[in-house]
């Protein structure tokens, strides 16, 4: 309850008062039912804030407790450097424990890391959950990330295409579709980025594409989905302090190139009924490929 100051009007009796007062309300700023630690960054964010390398995922360095893991390695860390992690350390992990999903299909590969990521303008929003999550999410000794891939546009058709640049060979690329159209709604995209590297052997090649038709018939929703990915990750390994001065942009003798192919199809099922309840059904399948080089030899993993 507030007052605005009080005002006084000669009415040609006397004098009278008055006094205006307004209702003010606000919602809940804490959720006391709520016990998980959690954060959602939208669209918006992702598409307009700079970033490095525009992996919206280090958006997720801005979370409580959420940090850098590969600046956290130190005698006692006894990771496999060269091999690929999240980089994300929740409330210190060291970045192999985590869970990511892309519309609830896992992403991980068998080190820790993300096997595929979706081009930045593809991503809707993506949920951080940082701690004390509900027994649903599970499968993760460290944070669970879902990214939501983007909703048909509400036309016909609509369509995307835009570009970014920048040093050391940094370039990327983006191309989608989407529409909507009586019981039928599709969203389409494909990436293009690629990024030398400040050292030796340390250049990333990536494509990735997908496609996500959505039919509304009478008894529900259905949604499939096909996302492709492809990478060539180098990474240039540890030197030692005589192979640094002499050359700091230098590769390492045990460098490490990992080649990254994957294929996953969804298909999703949703109804929602008058009485309030919602029912929800998902199979998904993924075939994924990943050969890595290096001075020890080359391994495959299927």
């Amino acid at each position: 309850m507030s007052a605005f100051p009080e005002f006084h009007k000669y009415d040609g009796l006397g004098l009278g008062d008055l006094v205006r007062k307004k209702e003010v309300s606000a919602a809940e700023l804490v959720e006391a039912e709520r016990t998980s630690q959690a954060s959602a960054l939208v669209q918006e964010f992702i598409k307009d804030l700079p970033i490095d390398r525009r992996d919206y995922l280090t958006f997720t360095l801005l979370a409580p407790g959420v940090a850098d893991s590969s600046s956290l390695a130190d005698n006692s860390d006894f990771r496999v450097t060269q091999v690929p992690t999240s980089g994300l350390s929740f409330y210190g992990s060291n970045g192999r424990g985590n869970s990511v999903t892309v519309d609830g299909s896992e992403t991980n590969d068998s080190g820790g890391g993300v096997r595929a990521n979706l081009g930045q303008e593809a991503v809707e929003e993506f949920d951080v959950n940082r701690a004390s999550y509900s027994a649903e999410l599970g499968g993760s000794s460290g944070g669970v990330i879902n990214i939501i891939t983007r909703k048909p546009a509400d036309t016909p058709i609509t369509g995307t295409v835009s570009g970014a640049g920048g040093n050391l060979g940094f370039y990327t690329g983006h191309a989608e579709a989407s529409g909507r159209e009586d019981f039928f709604s599709y969203y389409a995209s494909g990436d293009r980025q690629e990024w030398d590297g400040w050292r030796d052997s340390s250049a990333y090649r990536g494509w990735s594409a997908m496609a996500k038709p959505s039919f509304d018939t009478p008894v529900g929703q259905f949604t499939a989905g096909y996302y492709f990915h492809e990478e060539t990750v180098e990474n240039p390994g540890a030197l030692t302090a005589a192979q640094y001065n002499a050359d700091p942009r230098g590769a390492s003798p045990n460098k490490f190139t990992f080649d990254n192919t994957i294929h996953r199809g969804t298909l999703d099922y949703s109804r929602c009924f008058s009485s309030g309840w919602v029912v929800l059904g998902k199979i998904y399948g993924q075939e994924f490929n990943t050969e890595s080089t290096s001075g020890f030899g080359t391994g495959r993993i299927e």
